[in-house]
């Protein structure tokens, strides 16, 4: 069940988007809010230390504060010019206000700019999938930056729903969003997980996986697919369109080029 915070939260959000940027940006986040909902509930009920999301949500850390109680907070960004490649941001959310650090790198090939073990939880929502070089690059920063016994919790889109499914029975092609853009935007999937792939990279991460799920957060249940897996004697088991696993950092990077990952 979704913590009422957590909902109220999220519509204080959305009014503050709304406010600055219209109408249709409040629909455009409104659509996302089951997976943001979903998200939230599964933060590691962990209280105070320090927090990185990787990218910037403006919502996400108002949550691990006001919620969880983390008393520093970090984000990043790409593309800022050079001059603000580190800077306090302020996220303000209704009557709430919140000063965090927001970093521009990027993420597949500079260092994050702390001590070793300087955290203790990554998120890092719907972003290994756009990554096109090194994933293994940000695993092993996580690794690094992340205090023993930290968490690190992910969510990308799931390349064996049942949608997906679906799709291929049909003879459509089963990519989630790997369209190329008109206006050459680089923010499209360039690899889509399945969840022994995605699990397969934590592991080899050096980080031993808590739990593992997938849930319809971007269209809802698609029944014809699931009726297929049904019919034909298949598991239904992390059918959903999105995967979510929560991850503790137990030792050093196992396997910097996993197999499931890159080709020999």
């Amino acid at each position: 069940m979704t913590n009422p915070d957590f909902a109220r939260y999220f519509s204080e959000y959305l009014d503050d988007i709304e406010q600055r940027e219209g109408k249709s940006a409040r629909v455009f986040y409104q659509e996302r809010e089951v997976r943001y909902l979903r998200t939230a509930e599964w933060l590691p009920h962990i209280i105070g230390g320090r927090a990185l999301e990787i990218g910037n949500s403006g919502f996400f850390p108002i949550i691990l504060q006001r919620v969880y109680g983390f008393s520093e907070i970090y984000e990043t960004q790409f593309g800022r010019p050079a001059h603000k490649k580190i800077i306090k941001k302020r996220i303000d959310i209704g009557s709430y206000q919140l000063l965090l650090t927001s970093v521009c790198l990027n993420i597949e090939a500079e260092l994050f700019p702390v001590n070793d073990g300087y955290f203790d939880f990554i998120l890092c929502t719907e972003v290994i999938e756009h990554l096109d070089v090194d994933p293994m690059f940000m695993i092993e920063e996580f690794n690094r930056i992340l205090v023993l016994g930290g968490h690190l919790l992910i969510t990308t889109p799931n390349s064996c729903s049942a949608r997906i499914v679906k799709n291929v029975i049909n003879g459509i092609r089963p990519h989630f969003f790997m369209e190329y853009t008109r206006n050459r935007d680089p923010y499209r999937h360039n690899f889509e997980y399945d969840v022994q792939t995605l699990r397969a990279v934590i592991e080899a991460g050096g980080f031993e996986v808590v739990k593992i799920a997938t849930y319809d957060v971007f269209y809802g249940p698609c029944a014809e697919g699931l009726e297929l897996l049904r019919s034909n004697g298949k598991s239904l088991e992390n059918r959903g369109d999105d995967i979510f696993v929560l991850a503790k950092k137990v030792g050093p990077v196992v396997e910097r080029w996993p197999s499931a990952l890159y080709a020999a």
